[in-house]
């Protein structure tokens, strides 16, 4: 590699971080030792205050101070204020941005104590400076001058090893002595299990990723909701719903459901690592193989999604199909294949998509092959669909379900509700108001079998015309890679080490990419392009290029490249080693703080809680740890599980025939809203006043000990005048 295309990724590096955070600020708050009250910045005029989005960190000025950290975009703001649930905060308020140690400091903020004591006229005026491009430019030179710097030294490097005699020994000798290309192809695929392996010693490092798919679906597998393990697992095939129930009926202590997701990806890794050592290529590609697929491991590996690790599984069996020829391999692949359909039927049809092409290209096999056992997969795929349907109809219950949740999945976060305006005749036609759209769309509070209705939810299907954003779908396509610049870094670099290449790998690209590239446009139309999506599909993407990318047409200077590619690593993994550091120390606080505020909510006996989204990240339980949720918490998630029949034995366990009147008049049911999404609470006090004439005002729960139920994670809400 030359040190101009190292120039260059670095140039794209820093200036894709730069122009996302060009004029983001930062408001760093020192909260004092002991306080636990959750501290939310608003922003805006009066009458139209924005909550600035907020993380929380653990100090590392002083113990047990907590650090809050506000995003909000320049301009300039006639109100600025804290609120703190609970007491003031003591240390002032500091905004910075990319390119400035120190921008703004505010002494004394002006601070109020809970939302409903804001007044139009309180908080203080704050400017904050917008950005230009040239502030960009100067931060890149004085940010990025020790990447620089080492590019000069790559340079100096090259020359040294062409005219030193010494290391043209040395070369010859190391080229000779082929200790990679000796080594068995599968002693390194272990090699790489094994060190993936080390991060279940680190506390806290394997999480769930998304918003509690997975933790709930464990939660049904397990027996938590209804009181036995349930093989209904909704988004998995109910073949290993009844595994994992089997599993749980025998060792209930045992996470088997984690465990299964570890094994699918694992197994994908595994064959991938295979793949790139048999591909035979220079030891620049084997090593820039092993560590790419190292970082992506560990991704994938810190944040199990059953979408991400069915599709890997998926893939290591299209990698066998490409690589193998041998009637042991098909087989293989078409376990692991079909395996992939039952874990994510959803991720079968990415997996096609994006690889069928590439897999009947890249394999040595024959059409006699090719066509039979494409033939079977399909049939063998669809057949287990069909089943799954069958098995969930033959239910009455699950068969309301799976009619409503398909009435749902029409409208919920689609294009069909995008820029409709909410005084349309369809939304009067069914009796919705502004605020019933937006619990149905946004907050996903919509468990009312009267306000959203299946026969409303299908008349507003067969009603609505969906409006696609087309410059938001671009803008959500591109947002999407620059969230992952550890996949756009490897990218490139595959890129300039194809472009050593003739015709042949623009060809290979070609194939490999464009149906990824179409799929991914196509989803940035709905504005829904999730990491669990682009991540596998580009590290499989890589992986394949990575494989089926030519031999380098030059022969000179091979070990040069080598030695740039290292230094390039070396610059990769400081940036992958900091950056996991820090997810894993926030993850870890996060993990604190919800077992803290359990351990508080355990305090109230006798109480349903009632979870929406996100007021419990349920996300932030451990998978192999001990859940809290199992010492006797009652725990109502919300999310998809609404119609069915684990969803209403939930229900009926805690006495409730329906949620919303029993949140309205039954003094046990406790709704939990997000301290961060305050107007989750607003529109839930709204929807309750318009449907049930209930005037609710939202405000924290009163412990036993008289102290406000405020958590650094959550808040518990109840009804004025009801309760003590």
């Amino acid at each position: 590699m030359k040190p101009i295309w190292l120039l260059l990724i670095i140039f794209i590096i820093f200036a894709g971080y730069g122009f996302t955070r060009i004029n983001l600020f930062t408001a760093t708050l020192y909260a004092p030792p002991g306080m636990e009250a959750p501290i939310e910045l608003l922003y805006g005029s009066p009458g139209n205050l924005i909550s600035a989005p907020r993380t929380l960190f653990e100090s590392e000025r002083r113990a047990g101070e907590f650090r809050y950290e506000f995003s909000v975009p320049s301009g300039a703001y006639p109100v600025l204020l804290l609120v703190a649930h609970g007491s003031a905060p003591a240390s002032s308020l500091v905004f910075r941005d990319v390119f400035h140690a120190r921008v703004l400091e505010i002494q004394n903020p002006a601070c109020v104590s809970e939302l409903t004591k804001i007044e139009p006229t309180s908080g203080q005026s704050v400017s904050l400076p917008s950005q230009g491009r040239l502030q960009l430019v100067l931060w890149m030179i004085f940010t990025g001058w020790p990447c620089f710097l080492l590019t000069g030294l790559i340079y100096l490097a090259r020359e040294f090893c062409v005219r030193s005699p010494r290391f043209e020994v040395f070369k010859r000798t190391w080229r000779d002595s082929q200790t990679l290309a000796n080594s068995p192809f599968w002693r390194a695929a272990i090699l790489m299990i094994l060190f993936l392996s080390l991060l279940f010693l680190i506390p806290g490092g394997i999480r769930y990723d998304l918003l509690g798919d997975d933790p709930a679906m464990e939660l049904l597998a397990s027996g938590y909701i209804t009181g036995h393990p349930s093989e209904y697992l909704v988004f998995i095939h109910f073949l290993p719903g009844l595994a994992l129930k089997a599993f749980y009926s025998l060792f209930p202590s045992i996470p088997w459901y984690p465990a299964m997701l570890v094994l699918a990806v694992g197994t994908g890794i595994f064959i991938a690592t295979y793949g790139i050592q048999r591909s035979g290529q220079r030891a620049c590609r084997l090593l820039w193989g092993g560590l790419f697929l190292g970082i992506c491991g560990v991704e994938l590996m810190t944040h199990l999604q059953f979408t991400s690790s069915a599709f890997f599984l998926g893939f290591g069996g299209v990698l066998l199909f490409i690589l193998q020829t041998s009637t042991r391999s098909l087989v293989l692949s078409f376990l692991f294949v079909v395996a992939c359909s039952l874990l994510r039927y959803e991720s079968f049809v990415l997996l096609t998509g994006t690889f069928s092409l590439a897999a009947i290209y890249f394999t040595r096999r024959s059409w006699r092959t090719i066509i039979p056992y494409g033939l079977i997969v399909i049939v063998s795929v669809l057949g287990l669909k069909e089943m799954n349907v069958a098995y969930y109809l033959h239910d009455p219950g699950w068969a309301k379900y799976f009619a409503y949740n398909q009435a749902r999945g029409e409208l919920h976060q689609t294009p069909k509700l995008n820029d409709i305006p909410a005084h349309s005749p369809v939304f009067k036609a069914v009796g919705w108001s502004a605020n019933d759209r937006e619990m149905f769309d946004r907050h996903w509070l919509f468990q009312d079998d009267r306000v959203y209705s299946i026969e409303k939810l299908r008349y507003l299907g067969a009603h609505l015309a969906p409006v696609r954003d087309f410059e938001g779908g671009f803008f959500t396509l591109l947002a999407s890679l620059v969230r992952l610049p550890g996949v756009v870094l490897f990218l490139l670099v595959v890129f300039t080490l194809g472009l050593e290449n003739g015709r042949s790998f623009w060809k290979n690209f070609a194939l490999i990419l464009a149906p990824t590239l179409v799929l991914f446009s196509y989803f940035a139309l709905y504005l829904r392009l999730p990491d669990r999506v682009v991540l596998p599909i580009l590290c499989a993407c890589t992986v394949l290029l990575l494989i089926q990318a030519p031999p380098s047409i030059y022969r000179e200077h091979s070990l040069i490249r080598f030695i740039c590619a290292v230094l390039l690593i070396a610059i990769t993994l400081n940036f992958s080693i900091s950056t996991n550091v820090a997810a894993y120390r926030e993850r870890a606080l996060a993990s604190r703080q919800l077992h803290h505020s359990f351990e508080r909510l355990r305090s109230i006996e006798g109480m349903t809680f009632v979870n929406s989204i996100h007021a419990i990240r349920l996300e932030n339980l451990e998978p192999f740890g001990h859940s809290p949720l199992a010492d006797g918490l009652d725990i109502i998630p919300l999310l998809w599980l609404f119609e069915s029949p684990s969803y209403n034995l939930w229900l009926e366990r805690h006495h409730s025939r329906e949620l919303f009147p029993s949140l309205a008049h039954d003094p046990h049911f406790l709704l939990l809203v997000p301290t961060a999404e305050m107007d989750r609470g607003q529109a839930f006090s709204t929807f309750m006043l318009e449907h049930y004439g209930e005037n609710i005002r939202m405000r924290p729960f009163t412990l036993p000990d008289g102290t406000p139920a405020i958590f650094p994670d959550l808040t518990v809400l109840q009804l004025p005048g009801e309760r003590p």
